[in-house]
Order: structure tokens, then C-alpha cells, then sequence
């Protein structure tokens, strides 16, 4: 069953072009899940007051396709970047869909 998840992190004080930069450019990755792994849809978006506040709202297949699509990010290393421009850890949340 297909899978909304709300990712939603924070930059470091003064670092949100640094985190808009990574977001942009990490989206290659995510294009290609879209493609390949299990990626319905992909959107980012910033806090209007605060623009150091992201959100991605992703749509998956499953949540056991994004779980093996976070599974990669963590091998390619990904995650181990994210401690320099976050401040502190990202949230996922799944929703499953329950009206058309």
C-alpha cells in the first residue's frame, strides 16, 4: 500500500543556503528511486518564516520501499554528512492514505 512520508529537518543557525544546496543537490539520488526504487513523488519545501526549517514529502510504493531507499542513503553515506549542517537529527513520519 502506497505511503506518504514527511521528512523534516532543521539547518544549523546561519546554514540554510548550505542545507538548500545539499537538499538540491541530493535530489539526483532521489530521482533516481523514482525511477528505479519505489518513489511516487517527491516535493521540498521551507518554513515561510523560517527558511532554515525543510520538509520533503515524499510518496512511496511502500514504506518498506523507503526503508531500503534510507537503507542506501546510509551506504553511500549520506547520513554521516548530515551532522555538520543539521541541527539535530531529521523526523520521519508515515501516513498511509485513507480517502481518494
Amino acid at each position: 500500500m502506497a505511503v506518504m512520508v514527511v521528512i523534516e529537518f532543521k539547518a544549523k543557525a546561519g546554514g540554510h543556503e548550505d542545507l538548500l544546496e545539499f537538499v538540491q543537490a541530493e535530489y539526483t539520488g532521489t530521482r533516481e528511486a523514482r525511477e528505479n526504487g519505489g518513489c511516487q513523488d517527491l516535493t521540498a519545501y521551507t518554513l515561510t518564516d523560517d527558511p532554515g526549517v525543510f520538509v520533503i514529502i515524499t510518496r512511496w510504493e511502500s514504506q518498506e520501499h523507503h526503508r531500503k531507499y534510507l537503507a542506501w542513503r546510509r551506504e553511500t553515506g549520506l547520513f554521516d554528512k548530515l551532522p555538520a549542517i543539521l541541527d539535530g537529527p531529521p523526523t520521519f513520519r508515515y501516513f498511509e492514505q485513507v480517502s481518494p
